[in-house]
């Protein structure tokens, strides 16, 4: 069953560090401002990391749910006497929908909305009252959102659509057919009436006005090598889409002919002789795609040649080997047009295509102002081209790479201020 990639950090500390790999033999010092317990986090194992329409940060944690306004930390948690509370205290998944309405994944304790308001979290009735309608009571992991704004969730081997205007769930599971026990890993819009929906036991077309779902033919044996867990999806070019898959590395699917294409020879283990699984895909804004692979490491596609490039084969990049460097949990793309990669063994590396200049940013125990941690998992984008980044069990940093300095907000911010 999928789960939300999670991200196993050993850390317990505050520390940041980081060392600058380039074709030229140079290195430099990066200053990271952590937030930690003594700041006020809940807990220093973070999951998800979002920003909500008026620019408090959001951080999911282990034991906790968290909101930073830039200068002071305010925590949420559940409470079996208050309804308005989070529904619970681990917090898996924020999402943010197009109109900027906040929701958190709580695990098996469910769904939460926050309203903007009350400062309070909204009752979901009808999905506790699905939820136990169904199998077992499944964990919320995933969320999607349609071209008509209904929220999708997926629970385990549940599926959920939440209709905003009438406030109201349907359980979408029985489309996916007699016995369907499989976890989700992407909801996909292809078109206003058209989702595509990845899973562990392969993948599904949606449509959204007719209400009607068909699995897509796929051959585990020979396509999958045994095993289908499809990931994640992105576009490849106008009629083909990528998909990570759990041992053949990803495929190319085409959504006319609704036909298949293995990997390019690295990742075919047909021809390579090796499983690998590929993890979050990332198309940035020049259209280059970008893939977190267990043993290549961060990856770039070409779909014009159909031909991979790995990051690891520049002779400087310090873990050429998938045991040093660990699987990687989290791609993301900066204002710059920089890509975030985070391991979770090996801190984050910071690629800048443009100038084929790589970065690796670790913990060093000598240093205060170094990563704070080593198990990189998830990072969100602040102002002035700065980037959050939160650990497993070390907390979460800001670094601002143009002064290389935390640059401290106003103590209070007003419903209609932003942070700067």
């Amino acid at each position: 069953m999928i789960t939300m990639r999670p991200v196993f950090i050993f850390c317990c500390g505050l520390f940041l560090s980081f060392t600058t790999i380039t074709r030229l033999p140079a290195q430099s010092r990066s200053n990271f401002f952590t937030i930690g317990i003594e700041q006020g986090l809940s807990n220093t194992n973070i999951w998800s990391i979002n920003q909500d329409k008026y620019g408090y940060i959001w951080i999911g944690t282990e034991a906790g749910l968290n909101r930073y306004d830039g200068h002071t930390m305010k925590q949420y948690f559940h409470s079996e006497t208050d309804k308005t509370s989070v529904a619970g205290n681990a917090c898996y998944w924020i999402f943010k929908d197009s109109e900027g309405d906040m929701w958190f994944a709580c695990g098996y304790s469910g769904l939460s909305r926050y309203n903007y308001v009350t400062d309070n979290f909204a009752s979901l009735a009808p999905y506790d009252s699905a939820r136990k309608n169904n199998r077992y009571n499944a964990p919320v992991w995933r969320f999607g959102e349609d071209a008509q704004k209904r929220i999708y969730l997926s629970c385990g081997a549940a599926c959920y659509r939440y209709n905003k205007s009438t406030k109201k769930f349907e359980d979408l599971t029985s489309l996916f057919g007699q016995g369907f026990d499989a976890g989700i890993g992407r909801f996909f819009m292809l078109k206003n009436n058209i989702m595509l929906i990845a899973a562990d036991d392969g993948l599904y077309r949606y449509n959204i006005t007719s209400n009607s779902m068909r699995k897509i033919p796929f051959d585990v044996q020979k396509q999958g090598f045994g095993a289908v867990g499809m990931r994640d999806i992105e576009w490849v070019n106008n009629n083909e889409v990528i998909i990570s898959m759990e041992k053949a590395g990803y495929v190319i699917f085409d959504i006319d002919t609704e036909k298949f294409r293995p990997a390019d020879d690295p990742f075919y283990p047909g021809r390579s002789g090796k499983f690998s699984e590929m993890g979050d895909l990332l198309l940035d804004s020049k259209k280059r795609l970008w893939m977190a692979n267990t043993y290549s490491g961060l990856v770039k596609y070409n779909p014009g040649n159909r031909q991979s490039t790995f990051i690891k084969k520049d002779p400087l990049y310090p873990y050429p080997y998938p045991d040093q460097e660990g699987q990687g949990k989290a791609i993301f793309e900066d204002r710059d047009g920089n890509i975030w990669y985070g391991t979770s063994t090996q801190g984050a590396v910071h690629f800048q295509p443009n100038i084929d200049f790589l970065s690796i940013y670790q913990r060093d125990f000598t240093q205060s102002n170094s990563l704070p941690g080593n198990i990189v998992s998830t990072f969100y984008p602040g102002k002035n081209n700065s980037m959050w980044i939160g650990t497993w069990g070390y907390g979460i940093c800001r670094f601002d790479p143009q002064t290389n300095q935390y640059t401290n907000y106003n103590p209070t911010i007003q419903e209609n201020d932003q942070l700067p």
